[in-house]
């Protein structure tokens, strides 16, 4: 009886069957479980910049970063908005690098920064034709940029003028007002003997005037001198036919010491202006 039934057992095959699927499902079980609760893991990449400046804070989707030198940053693939703060904040010409940049899956993307720098160009007389290294940029006055850290020669053109050379880029200074000398003698030399004859006709007249000065204010102590002289004998005098002619003759010498101060006021402050004239130029 009982070999029977084992045998019937042993030889039901769909049971035996039915069996072993249960059997393995249950010891792999675990594992699916695990998979399906376990995320999937999004791509990688990671990011490099490149920048000759160190110290520029960067910042990657709005996050602060770091500073350059930065090293690798291990980023999620895909689109990433990278923004380093400009070295000189202070020039409005100047902007920030600000860039959206794609990190590649499981790769490394690496990222230039290079800041441009602006220079303006200006000259006296205006209009003049302006060429960065052989290359037209434009008319005075004018604006152009270079890469930080390039250097430049600027030249400037203009008919009946000198060309004026002059280097960019080598110093901290970005703004250029540049005086253009004519090349025509004859307007030159007319320009420099008018205004030699207008320089020696202020020293002419500051002379002149400081010698009225000096002059009219003797004049103007004589008089009064003699203004009171007069009246102190016309106080001390007991002759009636000396007393009116010494009155006359004090009222005649004070009058003059009043023209000759007048004279002496004016002739100063004119000798003040014409100093002034004098010294400017």
């Amino acid at each position: 009886m009982t070999f029977n039934l084992s045998k019937r057992f042993f030889f039901n095959r769909p049971l035996v069957v039915v069996l072993m699927v249960c059997f393995n499902l249950y010891g792999t079980m675990p594992e699916l479980l695990l998979a399906q609760e376990a995320p999937q893991q999004a791509d990688r990449g990671y990011l490099n910049i490149v920048t000759k400046r160190s110290g520029l804070e960067v910042r990657i989707d709005g996050e602060l970063a770091g500073f350059t030198p930065l090293g690798l940053q291990e980023l999620t693939a895909g689109l990433h908005e990278i923004h380093v703060r400009h070295p000189d904040r202070l020039i409005w010409l100047d902007q920030d690098w600000v860039e959206e940049v794609e990190v590649p899956a499981n790769d490394t993307v690496d990222v230039d920064v290079s800041f441009m720098r602006s220079f303006s160009i200006n000259s006296k007389p205006y209009g003049a034709a302006a060429s960065l290294d052989g290359a037209p940029v434009g008319e005075t006055p004018v604006f152009f940029k270079l890469d930080g850290g390039e250097i430049g020669q600027v030249t400037l053109s203009k008919p009946n003028y000198r060309d004026t050379t002059f280097v960019v880029g080598n110093s901290d200074v970005s703004f250029f007002d540049v005086v253009l000398q004519s090349t025509n003698l004859d307007i030159q030399m007319k320009i420099q003997a008018a205004a030699q004859k207008q320089r020696s006709t202020n020293k002419s007249r500051f002379l002149t005037s400081v010698g009225v000065s000096v002059v009219s204010g003797a004049v103007a102590l004589y008089f009064r001198e003699k203004a009171d002289g007069r009246y102190d004998r016309y106080l001390e005098t007991g002759n009636p036919e000396k007393f009116e002619a010494l009155y006359d003759d004090a009222k005649k010498f004070d009058k003059f010491a009043a023209v000759s101060f007048g004279v002496f006021q004016v002739s100063v402050v004119f000798s003040f202006f014409s100093f002034l004239k004098f010294v400017d130029q």
